[in-house]
């Protein structure tokens, strides 16, 4: 079983949730235009779920207008054609209304720290990322973001992204390639090229009347959806586009389905795609039926660090309360009740005026986070000496050395 897909369905974060709303909001539009007559109000359902899915990841707004967007199209075609009446556009004002009261509590509270109404203040921010820890402005976008107690709502990071995109167009343009191949690369991981040549036979089930609209949807909503997520993310973790994956299966069994019914003509033969399965290469082998325990023990071995309860427990222990903590991630503020400080990607000397001007206690200098940084490597020398840095603590961990230094004002 592929050890990604596990973790992000064992682990306790959003990930899971959001493409399990992002997937039932899906399979209600796609009911609703399979039978509009019938099953119409699944769109009031998908609405719903879009803004559920909003709270728990900012996706949930790019579905949303995609979804609203082919729906706005469907009335529309299907008026002309007067297979509905026009009564019927009464569903996309309450499709977007549903939307707006899921979200309102959530979007007052950013109205309040923000100054001004947006629903795109996640991905204004995400899209002018680069590198979360690139030193800009004597600041670094992990700071001025994701700061668990301090972030700067009044960030140029938070705003309009627009201007940024147009003047770092050609740049995006390479990396949108960049990542695409990359993207692929995760992609056949999991499922075999086969496996997407039947996917896509699956889409041409859009000739059969019944299908077209659903179909038609799914198609809009994997070539809109799809280069908007690999545009705007930083890096192709899987979990971007984890919604897929049981999209993807659907098509696959649709796939099959147009073989049976165009040239094989035999229902029976519906029993292979089952059967297929056990030749995935990463996801459904016979780990579905019998745990390969291990892969889990693994998981908690790559993600479980005693030494950082140590560490914590330490400067709990021999430091002032509530410290400012130069570290390059937040985890040890969650144990010491401290302040992160990130440590930008910049010379020694940069990061010590930079912790100075932030008031910062301690400087965690970890081998695990900083490997690889030439400019920061220093830092683990044993002849290193700075007039404003001072050795307090150190030890070896199963990823490197960690020291922390105390800042001297």
């Amino acid at each position: 079983m592929n050890l990604n897909i596990l973790q992000i369905a064992l682990f306790p974060q959003t990930d899971a949730l959001a493409a399990f709303l992002i997937v039932f909001s899906f399979v209600c539009m796609f009911f609703a235009f399979w039978d509009f007559q019938r099953y119409s109000k699944l769109l009031f359902l998908s609405s719903f779920l879009c803004g559920l899915a909003f709270l728990t990841r900012s996706e949930g707004t790019l579905f949303f207008a995609v979804y609203l967007s082919f729906l706005i199209f469907f009335l529309s075609a299907q008026i002309f054609r007067k297979k509905l009446l026009f009564k019927n556009f009464l569903f996309v004002p309450l499709f977007i209304a549903i939307f707006i009261v899921t979200i309102s509590p959530y979007i007052y509270v950013m109205k309040n720290k923000l100054g001004y109404w947006t629903l795109s203040q996640k991905f204004n921010a995400q899209i002018q990322q680069d590198h979360a820890f690139s030193f800009k402005n004597n600041t670094t976008w992990s700071q001025e973001v994701v700061s668990v107690k301090n972030p700067n709502y009044q960030s140029d990071y938070f705003k309009d992204s627009t201007e940024y995109i147009l003047d770092n167009f050609n740049k995006y343009r390479i990396w949108f390639f960049q990542k695409l191949n990359k993207w692929t690369q995760v992609a056949l991981e999991i499922f075999p090229l086969w496996f997407f040549m039947i996917a896509g036979l699956g889409l041409l089930n859009i000739a059969d009347k019944k299908l077209f609209w659903p179909l038609t949807f799914t198609l809009f909503v994997f070539t809109t959806t799809i280069p908007i997520t690999v545009f705007s993310t930083a890096i192709p973790d899987i979990r971007y586009l984890f919604w897929t994956i049981p999209i993807v299966i659907f098509l696959y069994y649709f796939g099959f389905l147009f073989l049976v019914k165009k040239i094989f003509r035999n229902k029976y033969l519906l029993i292979i795609p089952f059967l297929l399965t056990l030749f995935f290469p990463s996801t459904l082998r016979s780990e579905l039926f019998n745990i390969d325990y291990s892969l889990i023990k693994s998981i908690n071995n790559i993600n479980y660090r005693p030494e950082i309860l140590e560490i914590s427990d330490w400067i709990t222990k021999n430091t002032d309360k509530n410290p400012k903590i130069m570290a390059r991630h937040e985890v040890f503020e969650f144990y010491t009740n401290g302040e992160t400080i990130y440590i930008p990607q910049t010379s020694v000397n940069n990061v010590v005026n930079y912790g100075l001007e932030k008031n910062a206690d301690l400087l965690i200098a970890w081998e695990r986070e900083l490997a690889g940084e030439k400019e920061l490597a220093p830092l683990f020398n044993n002849s290193f000496n700075h007039s404003n840095l001072e050795k307090i603590y150190s030890t070896n961990t199963q990823d490197g050395t960690l020291i922390i230094y105390k800042l001297r004002k």
